[in-house]
């Protein structure tokens, strides 16, 4: 096991480098409530068995939302607890939308926010907290009688294509993000790069759009009606394939959004009753506090993080303060959060040292 200010100087070592290359990772911040509600096709108002059966299923999509994992309802303490959905349904409202030219009936459910989180936690299944980075996504296509070609997402062609993949990546509240396929990605990027993967051409294209998380995705068409799938998923030093052939192509591009949220999940996903605990700390110093609204902004986003329990101001000394975090036994979370969101700037290499009473350096940067 790493030593934990070994392990710390390792993380703030890499947000070191990431600051000093001016990369910004773009941030999405899902709508908490959207997490905990669901939308379920119903037949009939007033059917209370149909009810409570949209309860359940819309449960199982929240709880896949929720940790990025389409297994996670058919965990078997998850199992137990859904057979009583009810109580943990907050409030309920049918409403009538118009699909395709047609009226349809939705239930839109609520679902109560402390008791779903106390669920996954008793069940040991870590939460992805809202705040998500984007993942970029390239496609290329070919059939048999052309050569591959670059997709431009405006190309009215693939647009089912993209439908299905948006769709797949919004069951896990996984936030995609277009290339714009002008002059300056197609001198950067070539379709055979993207067909072939070059793992190195995907990167380097992506920092246009200050994205380290990139899906690559390429459809080979035969006049058979086979497609041929894969799909590479770069995350920083990480690279994840997936191959599928003779399948309809949604499933291919729900698998492929699978891969994507399954591995942030891993990354940024907290165990909640991990965070309530006072058993690991970290120090931070923050500049660049200039004033009573700076200095509530900064705790009040601190003390939102889902990985922080207290926030407790140590000193504070002209434009900085240091503070002390409890963060459980996750301070890789902490530091992969702080890394994401960008609202704290790391500065320096004080924090190099493995000194058991580590200060991390960071500066505060003022909202607009």
């Amino acid at each position: 096991m790493v030593p934990l200010p070994a392990l710390l100087a390792r993380l703030w070592l890499w947000l070191v480098c990431v600051g000093s290359a001016g990369f910004c990772v773009p941030l999405y911040a899902a709508d908490t409530d959207s997490l905990y509600q669901s939308d379920v096709v119903v037949n009939a108002r007033g059917d209370a068995a149909e009810r409570n059966k949209a309860f359940t299923s819309g449960l199982e999509d929240v709880l896949v939302k929720l940790t990025g994992r389409a297994n996670t309802p058919q965990n078997p303490a998850i199992r137990r607890r859904i057979q009583n959905t009810q109580s943990l349904v907050e409030g309920w409202a049918y409403q009538t939308r118009v699909v395709d030219g047609a009226e349809q009936l939705y239930l839109q459910i609520h679902y109560f926010q402390p008791e779903i989180q106390r669920l996954l936690d008793d069940a040991g299944i870590a939460l992805w907290p809202a705040n998500r980075p984007p993942t970029l996504v390239w496609l290329v296509t070919q059939s048999e009688s052309a050569e591959p070609s670059l997709v431009d997402p405006e190309d009215a062609s693939e647009a089912e294509v993209y439908q299905a993949l948006q769709a797949a990546a919004a069951r896990r509240a996984l936030p995609l993000r277009l290339p714009f396929v002008d002059e300056q990605d197609r001198s950067e990027l070539s379709a055979e790069q993207v067909w072939n993967m070059d793992a190195l051409a995907l990167r380097a294209a992506s920092q246009r759009y200050g994205s380290e998380s990139v899906l690559a995705l390429r459809l080979l068409r035969t006049s058979a009606g086979t497609t041929y799938a894969k799909a590479t998923y770069l995350f920083r030093d990480r690279v994840l394939e997936l191959e599928r052939r003779d399948r309809p192509e949604s499933e291919f591009l729900d698998a492929a959004a699978a891969l994507v949220a399954e591995a942030l999940a891993d990354t940024f996903a907290v165990r909640l009753s991990a965070a309530a605990s006072d058993s690991s700390s970290v120090m931070l110093e923050v500049s660049g506090v200039r004033g009573v609204a700076d200095y509530a902004a900064l705790l009040r986003y601190l003390d939102g993080l889902a990985v922080v329990s207290k926030v407790q101001v140590l000193a504070a000394t002209g434009d900085r303060l240091t503070l002390q975090l409890s963060a459980g036994g996750q301070l890789r979370q902490l530091l992969e959060t702080l890394a994401l969101e960008r609202k704290l700037v790391p500065q320096g290499d004080a924090a190099l040292t493995t000194a058991p009473d580590l200060a991390l350096q960071y500066r505060w940067q003022t909202p607009p």
